[in-house]
């Protein structure tokens, strides 16, 4: 390991103990960032609309994760690397008979161990906190990666929360590709559009995609002539409307833009 990434783990063990991760909403800071570790696959930083903030992800697998968090209209607050009180984890530990968590490079020093993802959810009962733990299904295989998770699985427990373990089986990969495709367009940075531009565009799309009579593909490039827009601006701002939720789509759909759309309802 690098001395480099032995000086983020360190930092974030600082962080971690400053009391990161306490907060709500766009006020929540991350107990770890994608400068703390090295992770499998591209790690990011996500913009979100939920929490109004952004979001660190630690593998392509976690970046599809919160792009389908970010989207769901059942969340309503998503917290990542969520910081686990040491000394529970560490009682825990002993209870199991497994060896806790430790700082890299400091072996004799317990790390502060993170559950992925922390969840507010609100689905017409009320409000309630769920944890998911993200791994790729490879890992599971790992005696020692279990006895870590059933150390998160019993704190969790032990504060009556639901949770689980998900990995790229479970989650849907037409889900994962279909935000993978949208997502970034929650903002339209780099565009020359103005807001004129972007409300043109809106009414233009909206009529063509209620008509139903051509593919997406074909109502965007048909809009940018009539507009004048750069090829490929208004497709941007129909991923924009569909991040926003103006248009309501079924994600668990293949999302093929050489298709008529299948918008289920439009915000007004």
């Amino acid at each position: 390991m690098t001395t480099k990434r032995k000086s983020h783990i360190k930092t974030g063990q600082k962080k971690m103990n400053a009391g990161s991760g306490q907060r709500d909403g766009k006020d929540y800071k991350p107990a770890l960032t994608v400068r703390s570790f090295g992770s499998r696959g591209k790690s990011s930083r996500i913009p979100g609309q939920t929490a109004s903030r952004t979001h660190h992800a630690l593998s392509t697998l976690e970046q599809g994760y919160v792009y389908i968090l970010d989207m769901s209209l059942k969340i309503v607050d998503l917290k990542e690397q969520f910081a686990l009180p040491l000394a529970e984890t560490e009682a825990i530990a002993r209870v199991l008979g497994v060896k806790h968590p430790t700082i890299p490079g400091r072996e004799q020093e317990h790390a502060i161990m993170t559950t992925d993802f922390v969840l507010t959810v609100e689905d017409g009962v009320g409000k309630r906190t769920m944890a998911r733990t993200i791994k790729w299904a490879s890992d599971l295989s790992s005696t020692r990666t279990l006895e870590k998770l059933e150390i998160e699985r019993l704190f969790w427990l032990s504060k009556g929360v639901d949770w689980g373990i998900l990995s790229e089986i479970e989650i849907s990969q037409i889900l994962i590709k279909n935000c993978d495709l949208i997502h970034p367009r929650l903002n339209l940075e780099g565009l020359s559009l103005t807001e004129t531009d972007i409300k043109n565009a809106t009414k233009i799309l909206t009529k063509s995609i209620i008509q139903k009579t051509i593919p997406l593909r074909q109502a965007a490039h048909d809009c940018d002539e009539k507009l004048g827009f750069e090829t490929g601006s208004s497709l941007a701002v129909a991923y924009y409307l569909m991040v926003h939720r103006i248009w309501k789509i079924d994600l668990y759909e293949p999302l093929d833009t050489g298709k008529i759309l299948n918008v289920l309802s439009i915000k007004e």
